[in-house]
């Protein structure tokens, strides 16, 4: 049986960890003449990696999160009649294949989180149609994740199902087409997601269709929306398009709604949208476009644009400027440094003094090396940005124009054309 280590808790003890040398254990009802309530957390890590087969007793209700992690080679888990609630990950990291669950269970924490099959006796509250697991809520039916199903490429929500849980999808699936039930009514944040394949680089589910009846969603332009009244809620984006508009009936951008998306450019025309963390998880967007202002984050950098994306929705609000500006603040210039602080400084939203003063020094300084940047990219955007916001001034326009020398005609005609027009001289002479 080994030694274990435990500790009170309510009417029996919480097992804390495990020593011996079995191969198969039964854990024992009683231990000093008290009942054996919890499997605690971690409670076989780095003692349990030889145990292949465990028996729990009548007498356990718990198993807590990460309670088997380090059983490596266990194979068969036998949980008990009587077990009411098991963590996150109860049983990670196994050589699990299936596990029966008891009809007592009344609560499975993330169940994607799972990397093997749930059966359920019958009579409890959770069951599975093969492949989605539901259980009965106080909302009524709800989707609480999905079987290891890799091949599954479609999916229909069963009639009766009144919510999908947050995480619902997240497990590494094949799904492309899913089909939501005229009962549905709410879908989790983020639920219909799964992002823990980072190597696949898949976006997702790409079809989403609504049974007859359904007024709570809807699909349009390749966005699924959860409505109220004549208001939207984003909830997936699917499409291709580089650039998209969202009307004034968008009122909120939920978790992961543009997950590896490969939107560039996103107008927003509701100025009070709510977007929420997480949002642009991997997306390819390079510049939100507001009604007052313009957010542009990096083309070519993509940890960058990792760091700077993850600014929307933090801390309640629209954009964590502060994060943004902190990333922003560096002693050097690139191509891309030059056009993310141009546009800072022309759209200075939330932009503090200090802030600003270090951005407008910095492209100061090295004003000339700014401008031979932007015209190596050939971006004639943050040459007029440059010079829109009063960098470049008939004192020093002819030595921006001289460290232009790429060959690209673009943004030295913009310099030419915007100076003749906002730095008027006695000659109007601006030639080379």
């Amino acid at each position: 049986m080994g030694t274990f280590a435990y500790e009170a808790w309510q009417d029996g003890i919480r097992l804390t960890a495990w020593s011996g040398t079995e191969t198969e254990l039964e854990i024992p009802e009683t231990i000093d003449g008290k009942p054996v309530r919890v499997l605690g957390t971690m409670m076989f890590f780095e003692k349990g990696s030889h145990l292949t087969k465990l028996k729990l007793p009548d007498s356990v209700l718990k198993i807590e999160a990460d309670a088997l992690e380090g059983c490596a080679d266990l194979e068969d888990l036998i949980l008990n009649e009587g077990l009411v609630s098991l963590g996150r990950e109860f049983a990670g990291m196994c050589s699990l294949k299936e596990v029966r669950i008891p009809s007592s269970a009344a609560e499975i924490d993330e169940v994607s989180a799972l990397d093997f099959r749930l059966e359920f006796e019958p009579g409890g509250n959770y069951w599975t149609d093969g492949f989605g697991i539901f259980h009965q809520t106080d909302s009524g039916i709800a989707l609480a994740g999905i079987q290891p199903d890799e091949n599954r490429e479609s999916y229909v929500i069963p009639e009766g199902t009144a919510c999908i849980e947050p995480k619902a999808l997240n497990r590494r699936n094949h799904l492309q087409s899913l089909v939501l039930p005229a009962s549905l009514k709410q879908i989790a944040p983020g639920a219909l997601f799964a992002t823990g394949d980072g190597f696949a680089k898949r976006r997702g589910i790409r079809n989403y269709q609504i049974a007859s009846g359904n007024q709570n969603f809807a699909v349009q332009d390749h966005m699924l929306c959860q409505l109220e009244n004549d208001r939207r809620t984003l909830l997936a984006y699917t499409g291709e398009e580089k650039e998209i508009i969202l009307d004034h009936s968008f009122e909120a951008i939920e978790m992961l709604s543009f997950f590896r998306a490969p939107v560039h450019t996103i107008r927003f025309l509701n100025d009070r949208i709510r977007i929420a963390e997480n949002a642009f998880l991997d997306c390819e967007l390079e510049e939100a476009v507001f009604p007052e202002f313009r957010i542009l984050f990096p083309q070519h950098h993509e940890m960058l644009r990792e760091e700077l994306l993850a600014c929307f929705g933090r801390n309640g609000a629209l954009f964590d400027w502060n994060r943004y500006d902190r990333a922003m603040k560096v002693s050097f210039l690139s191509a891309e440094r030059v056009r993310l602080l141009s546009a800072r400084l022309r759209w200075p939203e939330g932009l503090s003094r200090a802030f600003s003063d270090s951005f407008s020094r910095l492209l100061s300084e090295k004003l000339a090396d700014a401008c031979a940047l932007a015209d190596e990219a050939d971006d004639s955007d943050s040459i007029l940005r440059l010079a829109e916001c009063g960098l470049i001034t008939r004192d020093n326009l002819d030595e921006c124009i001289q460290h232009m020398t790429s060959g690209n005609p673009g943004p030295s005609a913009a310099l030419l054309a915007w100076s003749a027009s906002h730095l008027p001289s006695d000659s109007d002479d601006f030639s080379l």
